[in-house]
């Protein structure tokens, strides 16, 4: 749940990192084009400051403005107070353009609403203007207003604006400065497909800005980026922290995960060491208890035959040596565990090893009503071994296969000859093994504790022994088990020389 809730926390910061950068990048933007339209704004202002202060209207002084500014294709002024009676045009610098063409009159017709806006925005002392577009001309727009030094008193002036000498003459200039070799801008006409193009006439961007010019109507500043956007900017950002917070959370729920593993295990580690001191505790007091009371019966001589007398000091031998098989079991472990016990390898026939561990194991076989046998191959071969362990490993898996078998007694011992290999195989035919617990049960100190197998006694350390001893000898242990059919223990020995173990 913490992991999950620090990734929801992360993931909204992330967006809102993102949302909080794209605004401030699209607010920049905005701040370049209305630069550009008050830059624009700025030098028509400037013009009709001009005409603000001219002394007189006359054809010389507006030549001279008309030939100041080649934007202006034409300026009609009209007297404010006898609109229509009053007007004259003038040409300057476009050979195409011809004043009979333009039917200014029928374009002032059609606003006489808004002229009546720009006297009184005059009459208020504030000067107003407002940008028209030609019809029939879509290279030209028309630009109102009305100026003079005395507000009641005012001239119309409409002035003709050449759109691309005016946006290469006026905001030419000023879009290079505020492209800085990263933007690219563009003037398009809505009315037809032209574009103008400042920075680059071959170009590869992608568009981030667009924005009404205030000057020119129908005309729209397109603004592309060259380089990698803020968009990318922060989509690249957004996904690398993505990822690496997926990374992250990856890390913590497989550090969750191992330490939830590991201290499972500590916990199972110790029930198993908790089963195991109360298993050893049972397994020594059994033997302890009978030799002490058969013991006393013979020191007391309550013994009524000599045949009883053998029986009880047989059964003092045998739990002597059942209690002395616990205590090796128990101090072989712990030397294997440690690392300290020593191995003595030397050439062995394998077959007649198991041989002699049989004879001597073949009277408690007997007394546990089981039934037994030895297939030895025609030949065997000589491995490297260490008798006493290998002795150990065979006594620990026909100790399992004794506890573990109810109805069928019967153990048989075979060999196999595998790729590189030669294997020693104990089989039975017991209660099995599930396939859930099969890799467990090599684990030290583990033993099965379910159904009827809870009163079966142990240590749990013999499987973990005859793995060890394995290892040492460069070996491995294998098992084929079904449950209520048996299973079948092979100890695989490397056909060449183990080599001798690190201490």
């Amino acid at each position: 749940m913490p992991i999950l809730f620090f990734s929801l926390f992360e993931i909204y910061n992330l967006n809102q990192t993102e949302e909080e950068l794209t605004q401030i990048y699209d607010q920049q933007l905005s701040s370049i084009t209305f630069a550009a339209n008050q830059y624009a704004d700025d030098i028509v202002q400037n013009w009709l400051s001009e005409l603000n202060l001219a002394e007189d209207y006359s054809q010389e002084s507006l030549d001279a403005f008309l030939n100041n500014h080649w934007s202006v294709d034409a300026m009609y002024l009209y007297d404010f107070q006898k609109l229509g009676l009053e007007n004259m045009g003038w040409k300057v610098n476009d050979s195409s353009f011809h004043a009979e063409n333009l039917p200014i009159e029928n374009i002032l017709a059609e606003n006489e609403g808004l002229i009546e806006k720009l006297g009184r925005y005059f009459e208020a002392d504030y000067q107003k203007k407002f940008p028209l577009t030609i019809k029939n001309d879509s290279s030209r727009a028309i630009l109102l207003c009305v100026v003079g030094k005395n507000k009641n008193k005012g001239i119309l002036a409409a002035l003709v604006i050449n759109i691309k000498q005016f946006t290469f003459e006026v905001l030419g200039p000023r879009l290079q400065q505020l492209s800085r070799g990263r933007f690219v801008f563009v003037v398009h006409d809505q009315r037809k497909n032209m574009g103008i193009f400042y920075t680059k006439k071959n170009f590869t961007g992608e568009l981030v800005k667009e924005e009404k010019v205030w000057i020119l109507p129908d005309q729209t500043l397109y603004v592309y980026s060259t380089g990698v956007t803020i968009e990318d900017t922060v989509r690249q950002r957004a996904n690398v922290n993505l990822w690496m917070l997926i990374g992250l959370n990856v890390i913590l729920i497989a550090v969750v995960f191992l330490v939830f593993r590991n201290l499972r295990r500590e916990l199972e580690l110790a029930q198993y060491k908790s089963d195991f001191v109360s298993n050893v505790s049972h397994e020594l007091r059994t033997p302890l208890a009978l030799i002490r009371m058969f013991a006393e019966t013979l020191e007391l001589k309550r013994v009524p035959t000599e045949d009883k007398k053998e029986e009880y000091h047989r059964i003092i031998r045998q739990e002597s040596e059942r209690l002395t098989g616990i205590v090796n079991k128990i101090l072989n472990f712990s030397e294997l565990d440690s690392g300290k016990r020593a191995f003595t390898f030397q050439d062995h026939d394998i077959c007649k090893l198991v041989k002699d561990t049989m004879y001597t194991y073949e009277y408690h076989l007997k007394q546990k009503g089981f039934d037994w046998e030895l297939a030895c191959p025609d030949s065997s071969p000589m491995l490297s071994l260490d008798h006493g362990a290998i002795s150990e490993a065979v006594v620990n898996l026909i100790d399992n296969a004794v506890k573990y078998s109810e109805e069928k007694k019967f153990i048989k011992i075979f060999f196999q000859k595998g790729n590189k290999e030669f294997g020693l195989s104990v089989s039975d035919q017991g209660i099995g093994i599930s396939p859930e617990h099969q890799k467990a049960i090599f684990d030290k100190f583990f033993r099965v504790t379910k159904g009827s197998l809870y009163s079966v006694q142990g240590t749990g350390l013999g499987l973990s022994l005859v793995q060890d001893i394995m290892k040492a000898h460069q070996g491995r242990i294998s098992l084929e088990s079904q449950l209520g059919e048996g299973s079948t223990f092979t100890l695989w020995f490397p056909l060449q020389t183990p080599k001798k173990p690190k201490e």
